[in-house]
């Protein structure tokens, strides 16, 4: 896990300021991207132990790092190409435990407030539960799930504990699911604003969960990371699900801001300094 900080050598005019805040790249940075692409994939009838190709892999990923949690993942062969043209996804799903989660690690600890979180999902309908489901957690300092979003193959979506109004688009097809935070700066309790689209209609569904009380759960706002499960019920019938293209972006503090346009334009330079999960 990296913090970064930056050192400004150059000064900077009310112009070049003006600038900084207008371009797009200031607004955000990311945490942690991957679309399985360039890994290793394997044969999905039989059941593999995490992934074979080491994540982050090559300069299109971001990260720092994967956990094989619980029962199997797996980096193979897109299930259903309408929707999602990815040749390769993370899948998993099996009989040996109903949990079947990865960890991704952040490049840095990232701050809960504009936090916007992305993923495509699928849920086969093979298997007899409508609970079976793909279920994204963030990982607080601990490195423990502390927010989840389940989306049931049955169209349930439950936001923490909570279920909305509104539902997914079942299974059989590529979804991808948005959901980000703000925190309001006179009672500290967080708002979060979810859409969840068909990918291959196009339509959507979106919603909102507010007033939440998250600071108990993520010590100052800071998140380390993305938990990826595909919860299978445990009875007898084997129910996949996949995930592709994971993305999260976070709002830099002012000195990280400055760096992202720095780096291209301003002449900042930055020191990294590690702090490596254990």
């Amino acid at each position: 896990m990296r913090h970064i900080t930056a050192v400004v050598l150059s000064r900077l005019t009310k112009s070049v300021l003006i600038g900084i805040l207008a371009t797009p790249l200031a607004g955000y940075a990311i945490v942690l991207s991957t679309d399985f692409e360039a890994y290793q994939s394997v044969d999905t009838d039989d059941l593999t132990n995490g992934l074979v190709t080491t994540f982050p892999r090559g300069d299109d990923d971001i990260g720092d790092g994967y956990t094989l949690v619980s029962g199997q993942q797996w980096v193979g062969q897109n299930p259903l190409f309408s929707g999602n043209t990815s040749s390769k996804v993370l899948g998993g799903g099996d009989q040996t435990d109903d949990s079947n989660s990865g960890d991704f690690d952040f490049v840095e600890s990232g701050n809960l407030n504009g936090m916007t979180v992305k993923f495509d999902f699928f849920n086969s309908s093979v298997g007899s539960n409508d609970n079976d489901s793909v279920r994204v957690a963030l990982l607080n300092s601990n490195f423990a799930p502390s927010f989840e979003i389940r989306n049931d193959r049955g169209g349930t979506i439950n936001i923490n504990g909570v279920e909305q109004t509104g539902t997914n688009f079942g299974d059989d097809t590529w979804q991808n699911f948005t959901f980000s935070f703000a925190r309001d700066s006179g009672d500290g309790l967080y708002d979060i604003a979810w859409e969840v689209q068909n990918l291959v209609t196009a339509a959507s569904i979106s919603g909102t969960l507010t007033d939440q009380s998250l600071d108990a759960a993520f010590a100052n706002g800071l998140v380390n990371g993305l938990r990826v499960d595909f919860f299978d019920q445990n009875d007898g019938t084997n129910h996949k699900a996949y995930a592709d293209n994971l993305l999260v972006t976070v709002v830099p503090e002012p000195s990280a801001a400055a760096l992202l346009i720095g780096v291209a334009s301003l002449g900042l330079v930055f020191r990294r300094r590690s702090v490596r999960r254990a």
